[in-house]
């Protein structure tokens, strides 16, 4: 059987701008690397991803996860997967801001 890839789309902002690319370039060269690595993974596995990989935060929401990043996303029908927002993981409980920003965008684009 023929594996299926999932189409990947990022959030942009009103200016035309790509949160998550700007927030992956301004990560260090081997970090880059593996966040790169995961979204590939998850684009391969699409709804299937689990942790420690992927977590489902709820209402939609989920999180691809590195040791030291994380990237909101959520899927769109049409097997398609949308980066929301990223951010460097500083703290064991996901930060209620960060979180309330993927939600705020994942409602913009639904």
């Amino acid at each position: 059987m023929l594996a299926m890839t999932w189409r990947l789309e990022s959030y942009l902002d009103s200016r035309g701008r790509n949160p998550v690319e700007e927030f992956i370039l301004r990560l260090p060269e081997g970090e880059q690397a593996i966040v790169r690595a995961r979204i590939d993974f998850l684009m391969e596995v699409g709804n299937r991803a689990r942790e420690p990989y992927s977590k489902s935060l709820g209402r939609g929401l989920f999180e691809l996860r590195t040791k030291s990043s994380r990237i909101f996303y959520c899927f769109r029908p049409g097997e398609v997967i949308v980066l929301l927002h990223g951010f460097t993981k500083k703290t064991q409980k996901t930060p209620h801001r960060e979180m309330q920003i993927a939600l705020d965008r994942m409602e913009e684009i639904r």
